[in-house]
């Protein structure tokens, strides 16, 4: 029984230290979630920083706008504005394809989550294996210290039996005593009468056959005092034997239940990991939907540039019409005809830079919506991993929970055990 219970140790402590190995692979792993979310949140921050800048860029654009608005309406040089312009919108595109390549970094960092989500399941599994695989050897442990209670018991009635014969040879010891006074009166007797003897010999002959017969039962009660000595020690080393295994018993018990409760406490820091797990993911959500309002309102400014797009389409088909009405006047502005085709000239170019600029706007926009629905195409795939993350810690924490439950039983049951005992 001894063997059993130190190799139910053996088992015990390797599945600790096991299980002591996989507890700290998940707190690696939950280290590098959180590095993961870092990322995430910075990213999130430069898609913020982004959308910042493309709203200042927006607002360039629209003062540029205003400013090309007014000097066409003055006559001054756009020339130089709308080079202004087509920078401006330059850098838009450089900040629209900034914002392609966080949206990438995004999704890859989604999908290493989703991963480590992966690894993190596949653990968990591992541990429910091993814990079932724990519980026999536990229940097997359990058996073997009925059964050392079982054999103290015995030993304990074999004391009690013991301990009944040692009185009953104790009570013959004393009649022993009495039985060798006796003797020894009658050896007194003896003495007295072989003065005696010549005159009573019959009386001789009958106190000798008596003197030997009380040699004879002395020596058959000190033959059984020994016997009942012999059994008494035997019966006292089973008792200390029975104590000795009872100890050992109930400290190899304390040690079982310190290692139940130590499970326990890992089960409890598991499920606080798991809820710092379910708080990030939660956390998660809330930043993906501050990057689609972030989005939506990217959508917004650029629907604003359409609209001023459309306004400067309008004032290129106005000056065209001054064109058309400074050549029929151009009869009364004979004297300014040299600088009024000076500035047809450059109406002219302004309108080609405007043209190349309205085609480069529809192009950007044509990008802007492949943009868009790839991001919307992201955001769904979010959502779907989001929500396979939440029911798979919802199942897990369920399995944890009954875990957790078996695991209280048993303590219950052993803590039951020992107040019995």
């Amino acid at each position: 029984s001894r063997t059993q219970l130190d190799d139910a140790n053996s088992i015990l402590e390797e599945q600790e230290e096991a299980l002591a190995a996989q507890a700290q692979q998940l707190k690696q792993q939950l280290v590098d979630l959180e590095a993961r979310q870092a990322d995430v949140e910075r990213l999130e921050k430069e898609l913020s920083e982004k959308t910042t800048l493309l709203r200042e860029a927006n607002q360039g654009v629209s003062e540029l706008n205003l400013q090309l608005a007014a000097e066409m309406e003055k006559s001054g040089n756009m020339a130089e504005r709308t080079a202004n312009l087509e920078t401006a919108l330059q850098g838009s595109l450089q900040r629209v394809s900034e914002l392609d390549e966080a949206l990438i970094r995004w999704q890859e960092l989604a999908e290493e989550s989703n991963s480590q989500i992966e690894l993190l399941e596949a653990d968990h599994s591992k541990l429910q294996m091993e814990l079932s695989q724990y519980l026999p050897t536990l229940t097997e442990t359990q058996a073997q210290r009925d059964q050392l209670q079982a054999e103290l018991d015995t030993a304990t009635a074999g004391l009690e039996s013991a301990q009944s014969e040692l009185n009953r040879l104790q009570h013959a010891e004393a009649e022993l005593l009495t039985l060798r006074s006796v003797h020894e009166q009658v050896v007194d007797e003896l003495e007295q009468l072989r003065l005696t003897m010549r005159q009573q010999p019959q009386e001789l002959v009958t106190l000798r056959a008596a003197l030997s017969e009380s040699s004879a039962q002395i020596k058959a009660l000190e033959a059984e005092l020994l016997e009942a000595q012999d059994k008494a020690q035997h019966f006292h080393e089973r008792l200390l034997w029975a104590e000795a295994t009872r100890q050992n018993t109930s400290s190899e018990l304390e040690e079982i239940q310190k290692i139940v409760r130590q499970r326990e406490e890992r089960i409890a820091a598991l499920e606080a990991e798991r809820d710092k797990i379910r708080e990030a993911a939660e956390s998660w959500k809330e930043n993906v939907g501050r990057s689609l309002q972030r989005l939506s309102v990217a959508e917004a400014e650029v629907q604003s540039l359409r609209e001023k797009r459309t306004a400067d389409r309008e004032i290129v088909a106005r000056q065209r019409e001054r064109e058309e009405e400074l050549k029929l006047n151009r009869s009364l502005l004979e004297a300014k005809e040299e600088e009024i085709s000076r500035y047809a000239a450059d109406l002219a170019a302004q309108g080609q830079k405007l043209a190349n600029l309205h085609t480069n706007l529809v192009e950007r926009e044509m990008a802007y919506e492949e943009l868009r629905q790839a991001h919307e195409k992201v955001t769904g795939e979010l959502g779907r991993v989001k929500q396979a993350a939440g029911e798979r810690i919802k199942q897990l924490n369920a399995e944890l929970s009954k875990n957790r439950q078996q695991l209280k039983e048993i303590a219950a049951w052993m803590e039951r055990r020992r107040r019995q005992e």
